[in-house]
């Protein structure tokens, strides 16, 4: 999707120029009457401004989505750099409401009060502005409540209690401190795995467990 938008960016004025002698010529007979349509009608929709504003909206995104999709991709991937990927994405998504990312405030900058980008005339109309931005407020909202649902159980349970116990980088240095650092988390694994340890025998006990 990302290299197709960013084709479309690349060579807009080309593809509009194609669309619309698409949908204009009168020699092309091999193009019925209903493609013609759908070439008039994705002309149309290329040249609103607030579809200008979207394309590259979404080409930001998917550049953080990106750069989350390569960290899962990295060998020796922890579940705390999981819950740290996913937050700063998280973060970097919320921030675009206010502050554009360089994509969407490249163009932002060209158009200015105008409505003309790459020598184009575009479509803008007075409430343009404010409509972007109210789909804009929840495109990601709903993009960070997805995030959220799908990878919300690193947070919580068995998943949590590994990523705490595992992750050597959550350990304290104080001595004091780490006497005591993941008894919680040990009794989560504890549980969760009581039926695999019972049969093992060797953990009796909790602190059977806490020695070992």
């Amino acid at each position: 999707m990302s290299r197709a938008l960013e084709g479309l960016v690349k060579n807009f004025k080309v593809t509009l120029v194609h669309f619309e002698n698409h949908a204009s010529d009168p020699n092309d007979r091999e193009a019925s009457a209903l493609m013609k349509g759908r070439a008039r009608a994705i002309h149309r929709s290329l040249t609103q401004y607030k579809m200008v504003m979207f394309i590259h909206l979404v080409l930001d995104i998917l550049q953080e989505l990106k750069q989350l999709s390569l960290l899962f991709q990295r060998d020796g991937l922890t579940l705390q750099m999981v819950s740290d990927g996913l937050q700063t994405t998280t973060l970097s998504l919320v921030a675009m409401q206010t502050d554009p990312d360089p994509r969407l405030q490249k163009v932002l900058d060209e158009v200015g009060p105008g409505n003309t980008w790459q020598n184009v005339q575009l479509n803008r109309r007075e409430t343009d502005n404010s409509t972007f931005n109210s789909l804009k407020l929840r495109l990601i909202n709903d993009l960070c409540r997805f995030l959220s649902a799908r990878f919300g159980n690193l947070e919580t349970g068995i998943l949590k209690a590994t990523s705490t116990l595992f992750d050597l980088s959550n350990w304290p240095e104080d001595t004091a401190e780490l006497a005591t650092f993941g008894n919680a988390e040990l009794m989560e694994f504890r549980e969760h795995f009581q039926s695999i340890l019972a049969e093992c025998g060797d953990f009796t006990s909790g602190e059977a467990a806490k020695r070992e």
